[in-house]
């Protein structure tokens, strides 16, 4: 797998991961713990950047603006401090779901 480029605000961008149902929305029978889901594949444009430090963030997300449909379970929300308009509430995700940079 080759390393993805350097990703910046308003690179398109390909994301896929494996988004579980939420609890209580699902019924599975049998003793061990279990789960369902889907897998989620999003195309977009990233809007915004936010770390859990300004200098050394160990925690990254990013928060991606999609092109078309999102099931409804995948969340969406306005990162802290934006203050643009003309776009929803955006995807948050990992930036690990990114595949591919699209031109």
């Amino acid at each position: 797998m080759t390393p993805l480029p350097f990703i910046v605000k308003g690179t398109r961008v390909r994301a896929r991961w494996f988004q579980p149902k939420p609890l209580g929305s699902f019924s599975l029978a049998g003793c061990q713990l279990k789960t369902t889901g889907s897998f989620v594949e999003i195309v977009g444009t990233c809007r915004h950047f936010r770390g859990d430090d300004p200098v050394s963030p160990t925690k990254v997300r990013v928060y991606v603006e999609p092109e078309g449909d999102v099931a409804e379970y995948v969340a969406r929300r306005r990162p802290h401090g934006c203050t643009c308009d003309g776009h929803e509430a955006l995807v948050e995700m990992n930036p690990d779901h990114i595949v591919e940079v699209l031109p």
